[in-house]
């Protein structure tokens, strides 16, 4: 199966779970993988995809171009299929009032993994969305410092744009003596109502926040285990906060602003993290706390372990891994035999298409199934009647499963290894189990009691 993943080198949190995805995809047998990065223009998409030709699209994120170009590629190709990881609940919830493009888009999704945690006041409005999370694993993101070791309180990680570092809180912690560690991207555009050049400019000038640089992923687990608290001073929504995520992992506590009595934001864009954070409505309220929490450095190692371990079930990172690797095998032609259904007809019939048949072939399944094989078989040998009848069971003679072939195959009619076998021989119903003769019978009524006589059956 040829699959096309679209995992778009754009940084971030967004290309970090995509590459966790993409060694996932690199584990699965029987897919012939392509790797799609390029921010190219929807017309090269568009060909590449055509030039591909795949069976199924995975599209980490989703971006005009992109969208645009697996839309036109699904209306030439209706047969592949498309697997969607929604880093944003909130858009598909608001899809009416998103582009027409958008939508088009997620009407063809065949699966959609939302990645932030639908609310469960949610799940229902969103029931054809896999409600899921972005997969953090607990083998690189744990607890390796104990609390008492940890000799830094505070730091702020992520990228910094005012959303997530509001201006007030710089403005305010200057009248304090905390001291905070600032690890991430600085955001370069502009935002609503804030001019990002003079806003950088204020938190560089802030003697309280230490701006240590942008992080590798690599060096994130090391570096949130060297501090306790993880501080969010946080003004408006966003679809996830992936840091928060990590921090929770490791056991650094996060202390969070997000005003509950907000006319500006939806407060609830972080309850998928209820009970794993200290929570309070205002900058002000936040920096008084950590004026509180530096002056009394409480002992929070207990609470520490707690939210790292509740996290890990929550947040099953095994489970989401299963579930995707499953999806995606289950597109896989199975290399297995099938197990068979034959029936052979003392009398030629005529099939729907016209051809005759001498026998019938029909797929049972993956394992062998003796009771529906043990009803079928007497029905036939009950109705048995040796007549030129092309009424069903009256002239099939014989009954049997076997491991074949998965589809019907005219040239290799009953091909295989047979697993059950009834068959009339010379006015004998005689069966046989794994070609070894078990018993036969002049009296087909006697099938019944015959079939519990033979062993291992």
């Amino acid at each position: 199966m040829k699959i096309f993943y679209v995992n778009l080198d754009v940084g971030s949190g967004i290309a970090y779970v995509g590459n966790i995805f993409l060694d996932w995809l690199k584990n699965i047998e029987g897919i012939e993988l392509y790797v799609h990065s390029d921010q190219d223009c929807i017309i090269d998409v568009l060909a590449l995809l055509r030039k591909k030709s795949p069976d199924l699209i995975i599209s980490n994120e989703s971006y005009p171009r992109i969208r645009s170009a697996v839309v036109e590629y699904l209306k030439l190709f209706p047969n592949a299929k498309l697997l969607f990881l929604s880093h944003s609940w909130q858009e598909i919830s608001l899809r009416e009032k998103v582009s027409k493009e958008f939508n088009e888009f997620i009407s063809l999704c065949d699966k959609i993994f939302c990645l932030n945690v639908i609310p469960e006041r949610m799940s229902k409005e969103l029931n054809f969305v896999d409600n899921f999370y972005h997969p953090i694993s607990p083998e690189i993101f744990n607890i390796t410092k104990p609390w008492s070791d940890r000799q830094n309180k505070f730091v702020i990680f992520g990228t910094i744009n005012p959303i997530k570092l509001s201006r007030s809180f710089i403005d305010e912690i200057k009248a304090t003596d905390i001291q905070i560690d600032c690890y991430g991207s600085r955001w370069i555009k502009d935002y609503p109502g804030c001019n990002i050049k003079e806003y950088n400019t204020v938190l560089d000038s802030c003697p309280n926040i230490c701006y240590k640089g942008a992080a590798l992923q690599s060096e994130v687990p090391a570096l949130l285990n060297q501090y306790k608290y993880f501080v969010m001073p946080h003004d408006g929504d966003e679809p996830f906060n992936l840091s928060l995520l990590q921090a929770i992992f490791c056991g650094t506590i996060p202390i969070i602003s997000n005003d509950l009595n907000s006319r500006t934001y939806d407060h609830r864009w972080l309850d998928w993290a209820e009970g794993f954070y200290y929570s309070c409505n205002t900058s002000a309220d936040l920096i008084n706390n950590l004026v509180l929490i530096d002056k009394d450095n409480p002992n929070l190692e207990d609470e520490s372990v707690s939210i790292s371990e509740n996290a890990k079930k929550k947040f099953d990172y095994n489970r989401f891994k299963t579930a995707f690797e499953n999806y995606v095998k289950s597109f896989i032609k199975k290399n297995e035999q099938c197990v068979m259904g034959r029936e052979q007809f003392i009398n030629s019939r005529v099939g729907p298409c016209g051809a005759i048949r001498n026998d019938a072939i029909y797929p049972i399944g993956y394992h062998e199934d003796f009771s529906g094989f043990k009803k079928r078989a007497i029905t036939i040998a009950n109705n048995y009647n040796g007549g030129f009848s092309y009424n069903g069971d009256s002239d099939t003679y014989s009954v049997e499963q076997y491991a074949g072939f998965t589809a019907e195959n005219l040239e290799n009619r009953g091909a295989g290894e047979s697993i059950f076998l009834l068959k009339l021989v010379h006015d004998k119903w005689t069966f046989y189990k794994n070609g070894k003769f078990q018993f036969e019978t002049h009296n087909a009524n006697e099938l019944e009691e015959k079939f519990k006589e033979a062993r291992n059956v």
